[in-house]
């Protein structure tokens, strides 16, 4: 549910409509499935403009978090359900892979892969056994924990 007016809390909540459609008609067939658009394939869908999100499936507004404003994913009831892709260019800091990746500031790099989340208006990084937890807005270095060896 989000808030009818995108800036304003306090306004009803509603069930957020994505914008993306089932297509009419049947598919083309050829190298692809053919028959009815019926929702069986990603390529049943189009966007159409007049939700209440865009084609990633969010939406700007204020939020408890961020009274100011930002961006944000919304899941839906209806497919795509979950965000199907970014808004914008995501930082190179959350490239999977050996080495160097990691939120700036030096202190997740090193060897393998970082099992990165954000939450609440922080991001969270496994890597090697400690979390380290940053500011979303800026990517602070907060804190750290020992938590083991990450599994």
């Amino acid at each position: 549910f989000v808030p009818t007016d995108p800036k304003d809390l306090k306004s009803p909540l509603k069930n957020a409509r994505s914008g993306y459609k089932l297509k009419m008609g049947d598919r083309p067939g050829g190298d692809g499935p053919d028959g009815a658009f019926d929702g069986s394939f990603l390529s049943d869908y189009e966007f159409a403009p007049g939700g209440d999100l865009d084609e990633c499936n969010g939406r700007t507004g204020i939020t408890p978090e961020f009274p100011g404003g930002t961006y944000y994913y919304v899941l839906t009831d209806t497919w795509p359900f979950v965000p199907r892709q970014f808004h914008g260019t995501p930082d190179p800091s959350f490239q999977k892979g050996p080495g160097g990746g990691g939120p700036p500031g030096g202190e997740a790099r090193g060897g393998g892969g970082a099992s990165v989340k954000a939450s609440g208006g922080f991001v969270y990084v496994l890597r090697g056994g400690v979390l380290y937890r940053y500011s979303e807005g800026g990517l602070k270095l907060l804190d750290k924990t020992e938590v083991g060896d990450g599994r």
